[in-house]
């Protein structure tokens, strides 16, 4: 499966299980924006299924294309014809024998047994500065390499006050923990696992200088009006580690510029 592409319709049904996820309390505002673009982007099957293979209900989008429903539909009518069957012995024992048996008002329970889990979202702290100015930015890679020994991360998102980062383990770059920043680290991380040739990015080798005027240019020349939010993604564009400035505002209206880490342009996508 895994040559299989994508379609239009895959996509969004990832996203909308990504929605769901979110609203139930099972991602951030940072994994959630990371997913969802992530899902619009991707071109085949399995990478729309890495992105939601860890969440509940999990979606499955890996039943190739062509299978017959018919062996499905045939068990399901076996299935119906078993049940009614089963009921209709049921009321006729109990027909006969309603003397002997007492269901009184009682009914047995329609919720599930199993628990639901939800992951709780970081508690909101005051923040100083934001974190989209270059001394804010700067300060924050600082933190990175402070807590983790190096300024190289899977993938980032950063907003004015908070970031979330995919950083992965010394011991193994195989597998990565998802890490939330707000005034420092806080929180339990996420586990995770990354494939092993996606480049890794380093924020130490991030024009600063570069961003910052990408970040101001994006709030006039992405065709967004009223721009409400501005955040950072820092993930693979092009084959290459990069940086996009994503501007939106209340209505959704969403544009944004991706550029190398040394600030050249990669691409431009304006609000039409």
């Amino acid at each position: 499966m895994a040559g299989v592409r994508a379609t239009d319709q895959d996509r969004d049904k990832v996203v909308e299980a990504i929605e769901e996820a979110y609203a139930k309390g099972q991602l951030d505002d940072a994994e959630r924006e990371l997913r969802t673009q992530r899902a619009l982007q991707a071109t085949t099957l399995p990478d729309l299924s890495a992105l939601v293979s860890d969440l509940q209900p999990r979606l499955n989008l890996l039943t190739p294309k062509g299978t017959s429903n018919v062996v499905p539909v045939l068990l399901s009518l076996v299935a119906v014809s078993v049940a009614v069957a089963v009921v209709g012995i049921v009321v006729g024992l109990i027909a006969g024998n309603a003397s002997e048996f007492d269901l009184g008002d009682s009914l047995p329970p329609t919720s599930s047994p199993f628990p639901s889990f939800v992951t709780p979202r970081p508690a909101v702290t005051e923040v100083k500065g934001s974190l989209l100015s270059e001394e804010g930015f700067t300060g924050l890679v600082d933190e990175v390499k402070a807590k983790f020994g190096s300024a190289l991360v899977d993938d980032a998102v950063v907003y004015p006050e908070y970031a979330s980062f995919t950083v992965p383990l010394e011991s193994n770059k195989r597998h990565t923990q998802r890490w939330t920043y707000r005034n420092g680290f806080i929180g339990t991380p996420t586990q995770g696992n990354r494939r092993p040739d996606d480049p890794l990015i380093d924020l130490d080798k991030v024009d600063v200088k570069a961003l910052m005027k990408a970040i101001q240019q994006s709030k006039t020349a992405l065709g967004v009006e009223d721009v409400s939010s501005t955040y950072l993604i820092f993930d693979e564009r092009n084959d290459q580690p990069a940086m996009s400035v994503y501007v939106s505002n209340d209505f959704r209206d969403t544009g944004y510029i991706s550029l190398a880490l040394d600030g050249k342009v990669l691409y431009t996508y304006k609000f039409q």
